[in-house]
This record gives C-alpha cells, structure tokens and sequence, in this order.
C-alpha cells in the first residue's frame, strides 16, 4: 500500500483531547486556555538528583542525559531500550536541549546536557581526535579516528565499535552550545569545531547520517544543512570574541555548505538526503531526516524561503502515514512484527544483538513501517518558520491525535509514545513512551503555535476554518503543496 492511499486523517488516541480540539473556536485564548490543560498534564521529567553525570575539566560535575531518559518504567523496557538508558547521543542532547529552551525551560537548565557534553569533549583523547584531522586533513578518516558523537552515561568515554561518522551531530552541537549561552565560556571548542569541519570537508563526505546507517558515497543532505547552521552561528560567536581569522574559515566553510544545500533544494519533488547513493541507484529517494532542517534554530540559520519550505512538504508527503511518520518507504526497523523476528533469531544466533544489515532489511513489510511521532513536531515548527500556515494547523491536529491518555484519578495523564508500530496486522503504540525528547518536541510545537496564534490574526482564521472542516467529519487533509495550494501567514 502506498502512502498516497493511507487513511491519513489520524483519529484521536484520546478521547479528551479530540472534545477540546473540537470545542476550540480558532481564537489565541480559546487554544491558549487548552494549551495550559495540556501541558500540565504533560510535563517534563524531572532531573534526579542521582543522575549519570560526568566530571568536567575544571573537576565539577554536570548531567549527561541518556537517550532514553525520561522514558517508560525501567521495567517496561526491553533488551532494545536497555542501551539507551546508558547512552548519550549528541545529536539528541543538542536536539533536546535546544527544544527545551523554545518551549520556555530556562536557558541554563536546558543547558545542562551540553555543558556536560562540552566538558566531555575537552578531554584530552577526544580533542586529539580532532586535532589530528585539522592539523592533516588527509589523515585517515572513519568511524575509530572522527570526532566521537555517542558516548557511556557514566563514564563518559566514547562507545566502541560504533558509527561515529555522523555530522549532523557534530554540527548540531555546535549549533547548541552558542544558541544556548555557552560560547564564550567555550569558545576554544567552537573554534576546534570549526576548524575541524573544514578540515573533514563536511560538505562532501562520506556520512551515516541522522539514521547511523551504512555511510553514503556523498554527503547527505540534513548532515549538510545542521553544519551549515552550527557554522552560521559559530561564525557570530568568534567574531564576539575577537577571533575574526576562524569567523572567516567558519564563514568559508557555511558557504561551501549552503551551495549544496541550496543546489538540492532546487529539485522540484523536494531535496533528497543521501544523494551519493541515488546516483548509484542504491538510495532512497524520500527520507524524513530531511525535517531536521525544520527543526527551528536550524531553519533560523540555513534562513529557508517560504519556497524552500513548500519544497521540503513535497518531500515529506510521501511518508505521511495514519498515525504518525515513517523514516523512509520500506523501512525495515520495526516494521510489522519486527520484535518477534528480531527475538528468534537472537535465539538463533547466541544472542547476538543485531542481524546483519541485508537480512534485517529483508523483513520489511511494503506500507507498514514503524510510524514515528517525533517529526510532526518538526514540522510544524517549520512551517511556522517560512509561513505556511495551513501545514500548522494540519501538524498541530495530528500532534494532538498522537497522544494517548491515561485516568489519573479524577484527572488524566497524557503519554507521547515514540512510535506506533504493526503488530498481528494492528497499529499499536510501542512501549517506549514519555521521553524527554518526545515532551519536549510537544512542547516546543504548542509553544510556538501557540506564540504565532497570539501575534497573527490570519492565523486565527485559518485555524478557524480547520476547526469547521472537522466538525463537517471530513478531517483535516494535509494542503496539496505538489499544486503550492497554501495559505500564508
């Protein structure tokens, strides 16, 4: 089954949240009023006091968070979870920590994951790492010898064997640690960042990419545009502080990057991800790690146009699916019945964790990848961000439509599951639940819906017309942006 011919009209897991979304009149007070119901019910986790955390150079010691942190009771996980309770990824600290910040968390505590993540990179064996490549860029590059990008929650050592060769994280990071303050008390790492993705030529460079995968024959597209974001941002930062000579080399190298992203931003059924191997006849064409782009500091600074945003909706379109996203078309990774494939041939094979890459792409089901709920979020931040402000409400509806509910007494409780996944033919959702990551994804989509309700009365009223459209029981298609039938703020 195609995705053109899914029912995409998510119904509401939550039988509250569909009677207050119903209930709203398209006005900034009516929407604000049920913004605050629902984010008291959801709330971030709170940091224990008895987290993982990792001594800095100057011998404090600051909080790393572990991918899953936040998550489900540690008993509902299963042996797939169990590593991301001890793990960090950079990528999600500096992703997490940036969504906390727009969703009003203070800039200081929303720090806390980067500061630790910064700490650990001034350690002597990682900055080698870099060193070695900025001082001789021809050095051997690749998984063992490039900057470090997963590392052990509480020792906070790199994880070996592992895909390290993931830029997007790295220009994320870099991103992260001047949006959130910490620059100038850093400023000697941001300089070796720089220095560093010039030196790897970050722009065309084999790269596992946002799904650490086998690594493209080019570099893909979203690693592309987070560097160019986090050089971008690097580039004000040095100049502050004096160092115009790396602001230039920063400055060099965004531009090297934006001609690539600009030139796959031309393509008329939206930008592809991993190019290299499309021209190989090997890749995929649609690929949702395209939407970090929209991932708002990001978007800020690759400064995407309105039609550069319409372009990337096309994209996205052929993976819309019922309930959520799929990563790409025919994903193996928790596909229909993935988990009892998975558990019999560990049984198979001693327990190793993970079949070779070939087999596990064997089980794909056509039509029933695993449905993720994370990039709604993303894009309507996006769509905030160059004015379309039809694919707002769509994505805000569908957010909504996502969230279980549990009774919590007199009250309820709502639940961000990470994904919904087939299983004996049924979408169900996963039990990895309550992330931080998810919540603060939420979030940060309802703080700026919320902001871009408050200042835009054309907002107002196309949300109004949404709201008539479902109450006419037809749902709320997403704009066909192949014909660019949109409405701008």
């Amino acid at each position: 089954m195609s995705a053109m011919n899914n029912n995409i009209n998510a119904p509401f897991r939550s039988s509250t949240l569909r009677k207050k979304w119903f209930a709203l009149d398209g006005s900034f007070s009516g929407f604000a009023s049920f913004m605050t119901f629902l984010t008291a019910r959801l709330r971030f986790p709170v940091m224990p006091s008895s987290a993982h955390s990792s001594a800095s150079a100057s011998g404090s010691s600051s909080l790393l968070l572990p991918a899953a942190f936040g998550g489900s009771e540690a008993e509902a996980f299963d042996e797939n979870v169990a590593e991301y309770a001890n793990k960090v990824w950079t990528r999600d600290s500096a992703l997490v920590a940036m969504a906390m910040k727009i969703a009003g968390v203070p800039t200081e505590e929303a720090a806390t994951p980067i500061r630790a993540l910064a700490d650990v990179y001034e350690r002597p064996e990682n900055a080698k790492c870099m060193q070695t490549l900025i001082d001789n860029p021809n050095a051997t590059y690749n998984d063992e010898t490039c900057a470090p990008i997963r590392f052990d929650c509480v020792t906070g050592n790199r994880t070996d064997p592992w895909g390290h060769m993931q830029l997007d994280a790295i220009g994320l990071f870099l991103l992260a640690v001047v949006d959130l303050g910490l620059a100038d008390t850093y400023i000697a790492l941001v300089k070796r960042f720089v220095l560093y993705l010039y030196a790897v030529g970050y722009w065309n460079r084999e790269d596992r990419g946002h799904w650490e995968e086998n690594s493209s024959n080019g570099a893909r597209f979203s690693s592309i545009g987070c560097c160019v974001a986090g050089l971008r941002a690097a580039e004000e930062a040095l100049r502050r502080n004096g160092d115009d000579e790396t602001a230039t080399v920063a400055k060099h190298a965004s531009e090297l990057g934006n001609a690539v992203v600009q030139d796959r931003l031309q393509d008329p059924s939206g930008p592809t991800e991993d190019w290299g191997n499309i021209r190989k006849q090997n890749g995929r064409k649609y690929d949702s790690a395209v939407c970090t782009v929209l991932f708002p500091t990001v978007a800020k600074y690759l400064r995407l146009t309105h039609e550069q945003g319409l372009s990337i909706f096309v994209h996205y379109r052929k993976l819309v699916r019922k309930q959520g996203i799929a990563r790409y078309e025919n994903d193996a990774y928790y596909t229909a019945n993935f988990q009892q494939q998975l558990t019999a041939w560990r049984e198979q094979n001693d327990g190793v964790r993970w079949p070779p890459g070939e087999l596990m792409a064997s089980w794909a089901v056509p039509g029933k990848e695993a449905q993720w709920t994370i990039f709604e979020p993303l894009l309507l931040s996006g769509a905030i961000a160059v004015n379309i402000c039809s694919q707002s409400c769509f994505s805000m509806r569908r957010i909504l439509a996502s969230i279980e509910e549990e009774a919590d007494g007199d009250d309820v409780k709502f639940h961000v599951h990470e994904s919904y996944v087939f299983v004996n033919d049924e979408l169900e959702p996963n039990d990895i639940r309550d992330l931080l990551w998810g919540i603060a994804y939420v979030r940060m989509a309802l703080k700026l819906f919320h902001d871009k309700l408050k200042e835009s009365k054309m907002f107002e009223e196309q949300l109004e017309q949404i709201l008539k459209l479902e109450i006419v029981l037809t749902g709320v298609k997403p704009p066909e942006y192949a014909n660019r039938e949109h409405v701008s703020l």
